[in-house]
């Protein structure tokens, strides 16, 4: 996510409201953060990391008030929620489940 520190010169009203919404405010720090939660499991070899997590979306923040905290979603009608908001997003796709592998260097 990017935030700016301060408004931009708006050309239009349009403008005005998209540098609204981008503008970082401490008061609107909590229903802009996402929270998740996952595994993952390490294989370190003497070079190289292999690295497979799972990760789980709790908090979504896209979504505005109650309907950010997606993990209720997931275990009451998550087929019915994914099915809708695919429907109204089209051509992205929502996923509560979200897996990574990664092969890197050891720190």
């Amino acid at each position: 996510n990017i935030w700016n520190v301060r408004m931009g010169e708006s050309i239009s009203q349009q403008v005005s409201e998209l540098d609204e919404l981008t503008v970082f405010k401490l008061s609107k720090l909590a229903s802009q953060i996402a929270v998740g939660t996952g595994f993952g499991l390490r294989y370190d070899v003497q070079y190289f990391v292999f690295r497979f997590d799972v990760g789980i979306k709790l908090k979504d923040p896209q979504f505005i008030g109650d309907e950010q905290w997606v993990i209720s979603k997931l275990f009451s009608g998550g087929r019915d929620f994914k099915n809708q908001y695919n429907a109204t997003h089209a051509p992205d796709t929502y996923r509560f489940v979200q897996y990574n592998f990664g092969i890197g260097m050891p720190f």
